[in-house]
């Protein structure tokens, strides 16, 4: 015989011996039966809400949405013109209404920051005040006590 035929009856005995063997005839296994209705046996309850959410949608809840959508797509174009520019006038507005009520509220925080910083620079400078009237008070009575010891010892 040829080597590439001899080959080929080789190859088809091995795949053949392979399917044979890799059957398992067990043929005796007893089934369950079939699925009984109202069997608590049978039935799965799910108790983790990831997996009870409905994700498909119905063909009636489809068809709802679509006639939802209709009433608007059925309007006259200019108009959903016109209603588009108003309402970009009106996102404009309200952005540069925004945009104040922001700079208004970060100026009064600065003005209110600044007062703070001004009434921190009174009491620093208040105490400082403080300690130079007691320092110039000691010094004055330390002068005057001096003088009078002075005074004291020429007599």
């Amino acid at each position: 015989m040829r080597p590439k035929l001899r080959n080929f009856y080789l190859l088809t005995a091995c795949l053949g011996a392979s399917l044979l063997c890799s059957c398992d005839n067990n043929f005796n296994e007893r089934s369950h039966g079939p699925i009984i209705l109202n069997d608590s046996a049978t039935i799965v309850t799910e108790t983790d809400p990831r997996y009870l959410v409905d994700s498909i949608t119905d063909f009636g809840e489809a068809e709802m949405m679509a006639e939802e959508l209709l009433p608007a797509i059925s309007k006259d174009t200019f108009n959903n013109v016109a209603a588009a520019a108003a309402l970009a006038k009106q996102q404009e507005a309200d952005s540069i209404n925004a945009l104040k009520a922001q700079k208004t509220e970060k100026d009064a925080k600065k003005k209110q920051a600044e007062a703070q910083q001004g009434n921190a620079k009174q009491r620093k400078t208040s105490t400082k005040n403080r300690t130079q009237k007691t320092q110039s008070k000691q010094t004055k009575q330390s002068t005057t006590k001096s003088q009078n010891k002075n005074q004291n010892n020429k007599r």
